[in-house]
Protein backbone atom coordinates (compact mmCIF):
# COMPACT_ATOMS: atom_id res chain seq x y z
CA UNK A 1 0.00 0.00 0.00
CA UNK A 2 2.89 2.41 0.57
CA UNK A 3 3.72 2.18 -3.15
CA UNK A 4 0.16 3.12 -4.05
CA UNK A 5 0.11 6.01 -1.55
CA UNK A 6 3.47 7.28 -2.81
CA UNK A 7 2.41 7.08 -6.46
CA UNK A 8 -0.89 8.81 -5.70
CA UNK A 9 0.91 11.62 -3.87
CA UNK A 10 3.20 12.25 -6.81
CA UNK A 11 0.52 12.01 -9.51
CA UNK A 12 -2.52 13.78 -8.06
CA UNK A 13 -1.89 17.58 -8.06
CA UNK A 14 -3.01 19.50 -5.00
CA UNK A 15 -4.03 16.35 -3.14
CA UNK A 16 -4.67 17.38 0.46
CA UNK A 17 -4.08 13.98 2.04
CA UNK A 18 -0.95 13.30 0.02
CA UNK A 19 0.34 10.64 2.41
CA UNK A 20 -2.94 8.81 2.94
CA UNK A 21 -5.45 6.78 1.01
CA UNK A 22 -9.19 6.56 1.52
CA UNK A 23 -10.58 3.02 1.69
CA UNK A 24 -14.26 2.25 1.12
CA UNK A 25 -15.74 0.26 3.99
CA UNK A 26 -19.14 -1.41 4.24
CA UNK A 27 -20.76 -0.95 7.63
CA UNK A 28 -24.15 -1.65 9.17
CA UNK A 29 -25.29 1.30 11.30
CA UNK A 30 -28.65 -0.36 12.04
CA UNK A 31 -30.50 -3.44 10.87
CA UNK A 32 -31.24 -1.59 7.65
CA UNK A 33 -29.34 -1.79 4.41
CA UNK A 34 -25.53 -1.69 4.61
CA UNK A 35 -23.84 1.63 3.90
CA UNK A 36 -20.48 2.45 2.38
CA UNK A 37 -18.22 4.70 4.41
CA UNK A 38 -14.53 5.48 4.19
CA UNK A 39 -11.55 5.07 6.48
CA UNK A 40 -8.13 6.66 6.04
CA UNK A 41 -4.89 4.71 5.93
CA UNK A 42 -1.83 6.92 6.37
CA UNK A 43 1.67 6.02 5.25
CA UNK A 44 2.97 5.96 8.84
CA UNK A 45 0.24 3.50 9.86
CA UNK A 46 1.49 0.78 7.51
CA UNK A 47 4.59 -0.41 9.36
CA UNK A 48 2.79 -0.13 12.70
CA UNK A 49 0.12 -2.54 11.44
CA UNK A 50 2.87 -4.80 10.09
CA UNK A 51 4.59 -4.74 13.49
CA UNK A 52 1.40 -5.76 15.29
CA UNK A 53 0.79 -8.55 12.78
CA UNK A 54 4.32 -9.93 13.25
CA UNK A 55 4.17 -9.60 17.02
CA UNK A 56 0.84 -11.39 17.44
CA UNK A 57 0.79 -13.82 14.54
CA UNK A 58 2.98 -15.73 12.08
CA UNK A 59 3.07 -16.74 8.43
CA UNK A 60 1.43 -20.12 9.07
CA UNK A 61 -1.77 -18.86 10.65
CA UNK A 62 -2.23 -15.62 8.80
CA UNK A 63 -5.21 -14.47 6.77
CA UNK A 64 -4.46 -13.10 3.32
CA UNK A 65 -6.23 -9.82 2.57
CA UNK A 66 -8.21 -10.42 -0.62
CA UNK A 67 -9.80 -7.04 -1.38
CA UNK A 68 -10.09 -3.41 -0.29
CA UNK A 69 -13.07 -4.08 1.94
CA UNK A 70 -11.08 -6.60 3.99
CA UNK A 71 -8.20 -4.13 4.15
CA UNK A 72 -10.59 -1.42 5.34
CA UNK A 73 -11.91 -3.73 8.08
CA UNK A 74 -8.33 -4.39 9.20
CA UNK A 75 -7.53 -0.65 9.30
CA UNK A 76 -10.75 -0.04 11.22
CA UNK A 77 -9.70 -2.60 13.85
CA UNK A 78 -6.29 -0.95 14.01
CA UNK A 79 -7.95 2.43 14.63
CA UNK A 80 -9.82 0.88 17.54
CA UNK A 81 -6.55 -0.46 18.95
CA UNK A 82 -4.88 2.95 18.53
CA UNK A 83 -7.72 4.71 20.32
CA UNK A 84 -7.48 2.28 23.23
CA UNK A 85 -3.77 3.11 23.62
CA UNK A 86 -4.05 6.90 23.27
CA UNK A 87 -2.40 9.27 25.72
CA UNK A 88 -5.56 11.24 26.47
CA UNK A 89 -4.85 11.03 30.21
CA UNK A 90 -1.52 12.83 29.80
CA UNK A 91 -3.02 15.48 27.51
CA UNK A 92 -5.89 16.12 29.92
CA UNK A 93 -3.52 17.19 32.71
CA UNK A 94 -0.59 18.62 30.74
CA UNK A 95 0.13 22.33 30.64
CA UNK A 96 0.45 24.15 27.32
CA UNK A 97 4.22 23.65 26.97
CA UNK A 98 3.70 19.90 27.62
CA UNK A 99 0.99 19.71 24.96
CA UNK A 100 3.24 21.53 22.48
CA UNK A 101 6.06 19.08 23.17
CA UNK A 102 3.66 16.18 22.67
CA UNK A 103 2.59 17.62 19.30
CA UNK A 104 6.24 18.09 18.33
CA UNK A 105 6.85 14.39 18.90
CA UNK A 106 3.71 13.29 17.06
CA UNK A 107 4.21 15.56 14.03
CA UNK A 108 7.93 14.77 13.82
CA UNK A 109 6.86 11.38 12.48
CA UNK A 110 3.98 12.62 10.35
CA UNK A 111 5.39 15.65 8.57
CA UNK A 112 8.07 13.84 6.56
CA UNK A 113 5.37 11.77 4.91
CA UNK A 114 3.31 14.85 4.08
CA UNK A 115 6.10 16.27 1.93
CA UNK A 116 5.08 15.22 -1.59
CA UNK A 117 8.43 15.87 -3.26
CA UNK A 118 11.80 14.31 -2.53
CA UNK A 119 13.27 17.77 -1.88
CA UNK A 120 13.70 17.22 1.86
CA UNK A 121 15.44 13.87 1.28
CA UNK A 122 17.77 15.36 -1.33
CA UNK A 123 18.66 18.24 0.99
CA UNK A 124 19.33 15.89 3.90
CA UNK A 125 21.46 13.61 1.72
CA UNK A 126 23.41 16.61 0.41
CA UNK A 127 24.05 17.95 3.90
CA UNK A 128 25.11 14.58 5.32
CA UNK A 129 27.30 13.73 2.34
CA UNK A 130 28.94 17.16 2.38
CA UNK A 131 29.71 16.99 6.10
CA UNK A 132 30.83 13.35 6.18
CA UNK A 133 32.58 12.99 2.83
CA UNK A 134 32.74 15.83 0.33
CA UNK A 135 33.71 19.09 2.06
CA UNK A 136 37.41 19.91 1.87
CA UNK A 137 37.26 22.46 4.69
CA UNK A 138 35.81 20.16 7.38
CA UNK A 139 38.35 18.22 9.43
CA UNK A 140 37.32 14.63 10.15
CA UNK A 141 38.65 12.10 12.60
CA UNK A 142 36.85 9.36 10.65
CA UNK A 143 37.03 7.95 7.14
CA UNK A 144 33.52 7.18 5.95
CA UNK A 145 34.70 5.35 2.83
CA UNK A 146 36.74 2.94 4.99
CA UNK A 147 33.72 2.17 7.20
CA UNK A 148 31.36 1.65 4.26
CA UNK A 149 33.96 -0.45 2.47
CA UNK A 150 34.29 -2.68 5.53
CA UNK A 151 30.52 -3.12 5.76
CA UNK A 152 29.56 -3.52 2.12
CA UNK A 153 32.70 -3.74 -0.01
CA UNK A 154 31.64 -0.45 -1.63
CA UNK A 155 32.67 3.18 -1.40
CA UNK A 156 30.18 5.64 0.10
CA UNK A 157 29.07 6.98 -3.30
CA UNK A 158 28.67 3.45 -4.67
CA UNK A 159 26.52 2.47 -1.69
CA UNK A 160 24.24 5.45 -2.22
CA UNK A 161 23.89 4.59 -5.92
CA UNK A 162 22.90 1.03 -4.97
CA UNK A 163 20.34 2.44 -2.50
CA UNK A 164 18.83 4.50 -5.31
CA UNK A 165 18.46 1.35 -7.38
CA UNK A 166 16.91 -0.44 -4.39
CA UNK A 167 14.40 2.41 -4.07
CA UNK A 168 13.44 2.05 -7.73
CA UNK A 169 13.11 -1.73 -7.42
CA UNK A 170 10.97 -1.36 -4.29
CA UNK A 171 8.70 1.09 -6.09
CA UNK A 172 7.94 -1.71 -8.57
CA UNK A 173 7.62 -4.67 -6.18
CA UNK A 174 8.10 -5.03 -2.40
CA UNK A 175 9.49 -8.55 -2.93
CA UNK A 176 12.71 -6.98 -4.13
CA UNK A 177 15.09 -9.94 -4.17
CA UNK A 178 12.94 -11.74 -6.74
CA UNK A 179 13.78 -9.08 -9.33
CA UNK A 180 15.83 -10.67 -12.16
CA UNK A 181 19.37 -9.30 -12.36
CA UNK A 182 18.96 -8.30 -16.00
CA UNK A 183 16.29 -5.81 -14.88
CA UNK A 184 18.92 -3.58 -13.27
CA UNK A 185 22.29 -4.87 -14.50
CA UNK A 186 22.92 -3.51 -17.99
CA UNK A 187 26.68 -4.14 -18.31
CA UNK A 188 29.43 -6.29 -16.84
CA UNK A 189 31.37 -3.58 -15.01
CA UNK A 190 28.79 -2.08 -12.65
CA UNK A 191 27.88 -1.89 -8.97
CA UNK A 192 24.35 -2.99 -9.91
CA UNK A 193 24.93 -6.66 -9.28
CA UNK A 194 22.69 -9.18 -7.57
CA UNK A 195 25.39 -9.64 -4.93
CA UNK A 196 25.47 -5.93 -4.04
CA UNK A 197 21.69 -5.56 -4.02
CA UNK A 198 21.32 -8.58 -1.73
CA UNK A 199 24.17 -7.48 0.54
CA UNK A 200 22.64 -4.04 1.13
CA UNK A 201 19.06 -5.31 1.49
CA UNK A 202 20.11 -7.95 4.02
CA UNK A 203 21.98 -5.35 6.06
CA UNK A 204 18.68 -3.48 6.36
CA UNK A 205 16.54 -6.59 6.94
CA UNK A 206 15.21 -7.94 10.22
CA UNK A 207 13.64 -11.28 11.14
CA UNK A 208 10.30 -11.79 12.90
CA UNK A 209 12.07 -12.76 16.10
CA UNK A 210 14.22 -9.63 15.98
CA UNK A 211 11.09 -7.53 15.47
CA UNK A 212 9.35 -9.19 18.42
CA UNK A 213 12.34 -8.79 20.73
CA UNK A 214 13.23 -5.22 19.78
CA UNK A 215 12.80 -2.52 22.41
CA UNK A 216 12.07 -0.06 19.59
CA UNK A 217 8.66 -1.56 18.85
CA UNK A 218 7.38 -0.74 15.37
CA UNK A 219 10.08 1.91 14.97
CA UNK A 220 12.64 -0.80 14.33
CA UNK A 221 11.51 -0.52 10.71
CA UNK A 222 12.99 2.99 10.47
CA UNK A 223 16.45 1.46 10.75
CA UNK A 224 15.56 -1.93 9.23
CA UNK A 225 12.86 -1.35 6.59
CA UNK A 226 13.00 -4.89 5.17
CA UNK A 227 11.57 -7.94 6.94
CA UNK A 228 12.59 -11.56 6.47
CA UNK A 229 9.46 -13.69 6.54
CA UNK A 230 9.11 -17.22 7.88
CA UNK A 231 8.57 -18.41 4.31
CA UNK A 232 11.96 -17.16 3.15
CA UNK A 233 10.98 -13.91 1.47
CA UNK A 234 12.56 -10.51 2.13
CA UNK A 235 9.89 -7.82 1.82
CA UNK A 236 9.97 -4.05 1.93
CA UNK A 237 7.77 -2.72 4.73
CA UNK A 238 7.22 0.85 3.52
CA UNK A 239 8.53 2.74 0.48
CA UNK A 240 8.79 5.98 2.47
CA UNK A 241 11.30 4.33 4.80
CA UNK A 242 13.56 3.59 1.81
CA UNK A 243 13.51 7.31 0.96
CA UNK A 244 14.63 7.99 4.53
CA UNK A 245 17.55 5.59 4.03
CA UNK A 246 18.71 7.71 1.10
CA UNK A 247 18.42 10.86 3.20
CA UNK A 248 20.08 9.68 6.42
CA UNK A 249 21.50 6.22 5.77
CA UNK A 250 25.13 7.28 5.50
CA UNK A 251 25.01 9.10 8.84
CA UNK A 252 23.51 6.07 10.60
CA UNK A 253 25.93 3.57 9.08
CA UNK A 254 28.82 5.52 10.59
CA UNK A 255 27.09 6.12 13.92
CA UNK A 256 26.05 2.46 14.25
CA UNK A 257 29.57 1.36 13.36
CA UNK A 258 30.98 3.26 16.34
CA UNK A 259 28.15 2.09 18.61
CA UNK A 260 28.88 -1.54 17.72
CA UNK A 261 32.52 -1.16 18.80
CA UNK A 262 31.37 0.62 21.98
CA UNK A 263 32.96 3.91 20.99
CA UNK A 264 31.02 7.13 21.54
CA UNK A 265 33.54 9.43 19.85
CA UNK A 266 31.49 9.83 16.67
CA UNK A 267 28.74 11.88 18.31
CA UNK A 268 31.34 14.33 19.66
CA UNK A 269 33.27 14.39 16.38
CA UNK A 270 30.10 14.97 14.40
CA UNK A 271 29.20 17.93 16.60
CA UNK A 272 32.51 19.57 15.64
CA UNK A 273 31.96 18.69 11.98
CA UNK A 274 28.48 20.21 12.01
CA UNK A 275 29.78 23.39 13.59
CA UNK A 276 32.54 23.54 10.95
CA UNK A 277 29.89 23.15 8.25
CA UNK A 278 27.94 26.15 9.57
CA UNK A 279 31.12 28.23 9.72
CA UNK A 280 31.84 27.12 6.14
CA UNK A 281 28.43 28.55 5.22
CA UNK A 282 29.33 31.83 6.88
CA UNK A 283 32.59 31.96 4.92
CA UNK A 284 30.71 31.41 1.67
CA UNK A 285 27.93 33.95 2.10
CA UNK A 286 29.34 36.60 4.47
CA UNK A 287 32.35 38.88 4.56
CA UNK A 288 35.10 37.65 6.87
CA UNK A 289 34.60 40.60 9.23
CA UNK A 290 30.90 39.73 9.68
CA UNK A 291 31.36 36.59 11.75
CA UNK A 292 33.73 35.08 14.28
CA UNK A 293 34.05 31.89 16.28
CA UNK A 294 33.91 32.68 19.99
CA UNK A 295 36.77 31.57 22.26
CA UNK A 296 35.89 28.85 24.74
CA UNK A 297 35.82 30.03 28.35
CA UNK A 298 35.61 28.14 31.60
CA UNK A 299 31.87 28.60 31.64
CA UNK A 300 30.35 27.01 28.56
CA UNK A 301 29.60 29.68 25.98
CA UNK A 302 28.02 30.09 22.54
CA UNK A 303 29.81 28.90 19.40
CA UNK A 304 29.96 31.91 17.09
CA UNK A 305 28.50 35.32 16.33
CA UNK A 306 27.34 37.09 13.15
CA UNK A 307 27.24 40.88 12.86
CA UNK A 308 24.47 42.21 10.66
CA UNK A 309 23.60 45.87 10.17
CA UNK A 310 20.50 45.81 12.35
CA UNK A 311 21.26 43.04 14.82
CA UNK A 312 23.85 40.62 16.17
CA UNK A 313 23.13 36.90 15.84
CA UNK A 314 24.59 34.94 18.74
CA UNK A 315 24.61 31.26 17.80
CA UNK A 316 24.85 27.98 19.69
CA UNK A 317 25.01 24.76 17.68
CA UNK A 318 23.47 21.44 18.77
CA UNK A 319 24.01 18.31 16.69
CA UNK A 320 22.07 15.85 18.87
CA UNK A 321 19.17 14.02 17.28
CA UNK A 322 15.63 13.79 18.61
CA UNK A 323 15.33 10.28 20.06
CA UNK A 324 13.33 7.96 17.82
CA UNK A 325 11.07 7.13 20.76
CA UNK A 326 10.08 10.78 20.83
CA UNK A 327 9.00 10.71 17.17
CA UNK A 328 5.82 8.69 17.11
CA UNK A 329 2.06 9.00 17.37
CA UNK A 330 2.29 8.33 21.13
CA UNK A 331 5.59 10.08 21.85
CA UNK A 332 7.71 9.16 24.84
CA UNK A 333 7.52 12.36 26.90
CA UNK A 334 10.48 11.38 29.07
CA UNK A 335 12.70 11.33 25.97
CA UNK A 336 11.28 14.61 24.67
CA UNK A 337 11.96 16.29 28.02
CA UNK A 338 15.46 14.80 28.01
CA UNK A 339 16.14 16.33 24.59
CA UNK A 340 14.91 19.73 25.78
CA UNK A 341 17.02 19.52 28.94
CA UNK A 342 20.25 18.45 27.22
CA UNK A 343 19.93 20.66 24.16
CA UNK A 344 17.46 23.54 24.36
CA UNK A 345 17.95 24.35 28.05
CA UNK A 346 21.71 23.94 27.89
CA UNK A 347 21.99 26.01 24.70
CA UNK A 348 19.90 28.76 26.27
CA UNK A 349 22.25 28.89 29.26
CA UNK A 350 25.31 29.05 26.99
CA UNK A 351 23.78 31.84 24.89
CA UNK A 352 22.80 33.84 27.97
CA UNK A 353 26.36 33.52 29.31
CA UNK A 354 27.86 34.81 26.06
CA UNK A 355 25.25 37.54 25.69
CA UNK A 356 26.84 39.33 28.65
CA UNK A 357 30.14 39.58 26.76
CA UNK A 358 28.82 41.12 23.51
CA UNK A 359 29.66 44.81 23.30
CA UNK A 360 27.83 47.46 21.29
CA UNK A 361 24.37 48.95 20.94
CA UNK A 362 22.90 46.55 18.39
CA UNK A 363 20.12 44.28 19.62
CA UNK A 364 21.17 40.65 20.15
CA UNK A 365 19.19 37.75 18.75
CA UNK A 366 20.05 34.40 20.33
CA UNK A 367 19.68 31.45 17.95
CA UNK A 368 19.93 27.73 18.66
CA UNK A 369 20.80 25.94 15.41
CA UNK A 370 19.79 22.28 15.41
CA UNK A 371 21.04 19.44 13.22
CA UNK A 372 17.73 17.65 13.83
CA UNK A 373 15.71 18.72 10.82
CA UNK A 374 12.41 19.50 12.53
CA UNK A 375 9.66 19.84 9.94
CA UNK A 376 7.53 21.44 12.65
CA UNK A 377 9.89 24.11 13.98
CA UNK A 378 6.97 26.51 14.56
CA UNK A 379 5.71 24.20 17.31
CA UNK A 380 9.23 24.00 18.73
CA UNK A 381 9.49 27.80 18.79
CA UNK A 382 6.12 28.04 20.53
CA UNK A 383 7.18 25.47 23.14
CA UNK A 384 10.37 27.43 23.84
CA UNK A 385 8.47 30.70 24.19
CA UNK A 386 5.97 29.02 26.51
CA UNK A 387 8.78 27.56 28.64
CA UNK A 388 10.81 30.81 28.75
CA UNK A 389 8.28 33.66 28.41
CA UNK A 390 10.77 36.30 29.55
CA UNK A 391 13.48 35.28 27.07
CA UNK A 392 12.06 37.34 24.19
CA UNK A 393 15.12 37.23 21.93
CA UNK A 394 15.61 33.44 21.91
CA UNK A 395 14.95 31.61 18.65
CA UNK A 396 15.45 28.14 17.27
CA UNK A 397 16.45 27.28 13.69
CA UNK A 398 17.24 24.15 11.74
CA UNK A 399 20.32 23.86 9.56
CA UNK A 400 18.01 24.30 6.58
CA UNK A 401 16.70 27.58 8.01
CA UNK A 402 20.25 28.85 8.50
CA UNK A 403 21.27 27.83 4.97
CA UNK A 404 18.28 29.70 3.56
CA UNK A 405 18.94 32.77 5.69
CA UNK A 406 22.54 33.13 4.51
CA UNK A 407 21.88 32.36 0.84
CA UNK A 408 19.01 34.87 0.89
CA UNK A 409 21.29 37.44 2.52
CA UNK A 410 23.85 36.97 -0.25
CA UNK A 411 21.16 37.50 -2.90
CA UNK A 412 19.30 40.36 -1.20
CA UNK A 413 20.66 41.50 2.14
CA UNK A 414 17.91 44.10 2.68
CA UNK A 415 15.29 41.33 2.92
CA UNK A 416 17.26 39.61 5.68
CA UNK A 417 17.78 42.90 7.50
CA UNK A 418 13.99 43.38 7.41
CA UNK A 419 13.53 39.90 8.90
CA UNK A 420 15.98 40.76 11.67
CA UNK A 421 14.04 43.96 12.39
CA UNK A 422 10.88 41.88 12.78
CA UNK A 423 12.65 39.53 15.17
CA UNK A 424 13.88 42.47 17.23
CA UNK A 425 10.29 43.72 17.31
CA UNK A 426 9.32 40.33 18.75
CA UNK A 427 10.91 41.47 22.00
CA UNK A 428 7.94 43.81 22.35
CA UNK A 429 5.51 40.92 22.39
CA UNK A 430 4.63 39.95 18.80
CA UNK A 431 5.20 36.32 17.81
CA UNK A 432 7.77 35.56 15.12
CA UNK A 433 9.05 32.21 13.96
CA UNK A 434 12.41 31.76 12.22
CA UNK A 435 11.23 29.20 9.65
CA UNK A 436 7.94 30.88 8.76
CA UNK A 437 9.56 34.30 8.43
CA UNK A 438 11.82 32.91 5.71
CA UNK A 439 9.07 30.84 4.10
CA UNK A 440 6.74 33.84 3.77
CA UNK A 441 9.26 35.89 1.81
CA UNK A 442 9.34 35.53 -1.96
CA UNK A 443 12.56 33.59 -2.41
CA UNK A 444 15.37 35.05 -4.48
CA UNK A 445 18.78 33.63 -5.22
CA UNK A 446 19.93 30.03 -5.00
CA UNK A 447 19.07 27.38 -2.45
CA UNK A 448 22.28 26.18 -0.88
CA UNK A 449 21.76 22.41 -0.94
CA UNK A 450 19.72 22.19 -4.13
CA UNK A 451 21.36 24.79 -6.38
CA UNK A 452 24.78 25.76 -5.00
CA UNK A 453 25.96 22.43 -3.57
CA UNK A 454 24.13 19.43 -4.95
CA UNK A 455 25.92 16.15 -4.47
CA UNK A 456 22.70 14.39 -5.39
CA UNK A 457 23.04 15.55 -9.00
CA UNK A 458 26.48 13.95 -9.15
CA UNK A 459 25.00 10.82 -7.60
CA UNK A 460 22.31 10.68 -10.27
CA UNK A 461 24.95 11.05 -12.99
CA UNK A 462 26.83 8.11 -11.50
CA UNK A 463 23.55 6.18 -11.35
CA UNK A 464 22.95 6.81 -15.07
CA UNK A 465 26.53 5.89 -15.97
CA UNK A 466 26.14 2.56 -14.18
CA UNK A 467 23.27 1.76 -16.55
CA UNK A 468 24.92 2.79 -19.81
Amino acid sequence: MSIEIYNKANVVPGEDMSCSISLPMIHYPTRSMPKVGHIMLSAWDIHHIQYLAIKHSNDHRALIIQNFDELAQLVNRYRGYENSCSNTEYLSIAKLHGILKYLIGMTSEQFLYHNKSLGWAIERFNRNYHILVASKSIERAINVDDIVKEKFGLFAEELMVVLLMIFWLCSQNPDILTAPENLYRKKDSTVFTKENIEKVVRYYAVSYDEVRESTLGYQIFYSKPFVKTQKGKTLMTNLYLIIMLIADGLYWIVRDYYREIDNQSFTNDFGLMFESYLLELCGKYLNTNQFEKLPQRRAKSADFVIYFEKAVLLIEVKSALFDIGAKQQRPNMERINKYFSRNINQARSQLSESEKCINGDKPIIKVIILYENFQNSSLLQMAIKESYPDDKNLFVATANDFENLLSLYCANNSKVEDILSDWVAHANGSFMDFHDALKNIEYVGKRHLLDTINHFDALMNTFKNELI
